[in-house]
């Protein structure tokens, strides 16, 4: 994604299967939903990779923040190897995270959080689709998740406990 590109409307990224999209080098706004349409779950996107960009550029502390929902429709969510580098993302909607989808830090991160407003859905089956390599799952071990809406919300799986 470009950098120097701080807001959004509507966002959806539908990167092809073993494709990865960053998201830029700076805090960014969505004023609407992140819908994600990857091919599988090798479709990553990544607040950062690594920390170093294309360049190279020194990766620097952001937050990701969606107004509405974050909708992992197909794709991954990952943190990979940004260290101690802060990339958090603040989603004052729902999280929603399809069957073959995912929400994890894949390796190498330290400091990532997410704030989620309304509910969190995760029905990721825990699955690996081929020609696929990543597992189907969200896995918030590494990634403090902290639940901050004004509303009743829940945390709920319609297919089993990934």
């Amino acid at each position: 994604m470009p950098v120097g590109v701080s807001s959004y409307g509507n966002l959806i990224l539908s990167p092809l299967g073993g494709s990865n999209l960053m998201f830029p080098n700076n805090d960014v706004t969505i004023y609407g939903n992140l819908i994600t349409r990857g091919q599988n779950a090798d479709s990553w996107f990544c607040p950062s990779w690594g920390a170093v960009y294309p360049g190279p550029v020194a990766t620097v502390a952001k937050t990701i923040t969606i107004k509405g929902n974050l909708d992992i429709q197909g794709g991954a969510l990952i943190w990979y190897n940004n260290g101690a580098i802060a990339q958090n993302f603040v989603i004052e909607g729902d999280v929603k995270v399809a069957p073959l989808a995912s929400l994890f830090v894949y390796t190498g991160g330290t400091n990532q959080s997410m704030t989620i407003g309304g509910s969190l859905i995760n029905n990721a089956n825990g699955l690996t689709n081929a020609p696929s390599t990543t597992q189907a799952k969200v896995d918030f071990t590494s990634i403090p998740v902290t639940f901050n809406g004004s509303n009743s919300a829940s945390i709920t799986s319609t297919i089993g406990t990934h």
